[in-house]
């Protein structure tokens, strides 16, 4: 296992055919088998501000992270022509290289298997071993201790995040493992690699959206190789909520049409609830979003609602979340 680096970075040259690459006065990673590459994890091609080994493990699974290269000798450009990618064994892992990603593995079964840079005649220019493992735990972001549920509001979803820990540190790679679900509960976004080169997001979590439209007791149950993590939740009907605020009672908006938020947050007594959402009556001249934020486990609940106007003047909004529960919002609309 290699250890966390810090590799400021020096960008030089990026050309059609691959042949020079980004460059650093520290590279990211290790040098590879032929010692024409290093090879390595960050979560930015072009900034290192994170960087581990080519041997740290990644998680299974379909796990995908992002591989950094820097030629070992710049100036020799015959040791920066490859093409492309593979793997030594696909059972492992698979390799791939083209837009946008640039060059990325994803993950299979837990094992050791070659990445292999490859010319235009299929022969191997570098190479480095990449180390698939079993996770001893997959870890929940924000999950309440001692197996308590989480609230969440019926109509509503919430995004959890986890990690795949490994012997003694956090194995890299997102979007691996599997989700199952009990009781009311839906998958509705499932777990994925989400980024947009050159934020490679190799040390992010992985996410995915749950939800529920009837009340009840389920639990989301996340598996990768053979370790697990439950999360109970608990779907909440509206009629238990107790009480909601808004985090402000006013919002002064620029007839430029510009938008700001309010935050609506939702109790059951004292208990936030996850998913909080209102039915909002608004005037003519004001117009509202729909929350395009879902809630994350960890996270403090609460739901953005965005507001705009391109016509001066006061007026009230009314947040309606059920017959006994309502909120008023003054909006000055201004200059």
């Amino acid at each position: 296992m290699k250890s966390l680096l810090l590799c400021p970075v020096l960008v030089f040259a990026a050309c059609s055919d691959h042949k020079v690459n980004f460059g650093s006065t520290t590279p990211c990673g290790d040098i590879g088998e032929h010692g024409q590459y290093y090879l390595g994890y960050s979560d930015n091609v072009i900034l290192f501000p994170h960087c581990y080994g080519i041997g740290h493990a990644l998680a299974p699974d379909g796990a995908v992270a992002s591989i950094t290269y820097t030629a070992a000798n710049p100036g020799d450009r015959q040791s920066k022509h490859w093409i492309g990618a593979r793997s030594s064994d696909e059972n492992v892992m698979s390799a791939a290289f083209g837009v946008p990603l640039g060059l990325t593995v994803k993950t299979n079964h837990p094992g050791r298997a070659f990445l292999e840079l490859y010319d235009d005649s299929m022969q191997t220019v570098e190479r480095a071993e990449v180390v698939v493992e079993s996770p001893q735990s997959v870890q929940v972001t924000g999950l309440p201790a001692g197996g308590a549920s989480v609230p969440l509001l019926a109509g509503s979803s919430v995004f959890i995040e986890y990690r795949a820990a490994g012997q003694g540190e956090m194995l890299l790679g997102i979007g691996g493992g599997t989700v199952e679900t009990a009781g009311p509960l839906q998958i509705l976004t499932p777990p994925s690699a989400s980024f947009t080169y050159p934020v490679l997001a190799n040390f992010d979590p992985t996410s995915f959206e749950v939800g529920a439209s009837q009340v009840g007791d389920g639990t989301a149950t996340v598996h990768m190789a053979d370790a697990s993590a439950v999360v109970p939740i608990q779907i909440v009907d509206v009629a238990e909520l107790s009480s909601a605020k808004l985090s402000s009672s006013t919002l002064g908006l620029s007839a430029t049409g510009r938008d700001a938020s309010v935050y609506l947050f939702a109790y059951r007594d004292t208990t936030p609830i996850y998913g909080a959402r209102c039915q909002w009556n608004v005037p003519a001249g004001i117009d509202v979003q729909e929350p395009i934020i879902t809630d994350r486990l960890g996270s403090a609940p609460g739901t953005a609602y965005y507001f705009s106007s391109t016509s001066m003047g006061s007026y009230t909004a009314t947040c309606v979340m059920s017959p006994s529960i309502s909120l008023s919002l003054q909006i000055v609309v201004g200059d």
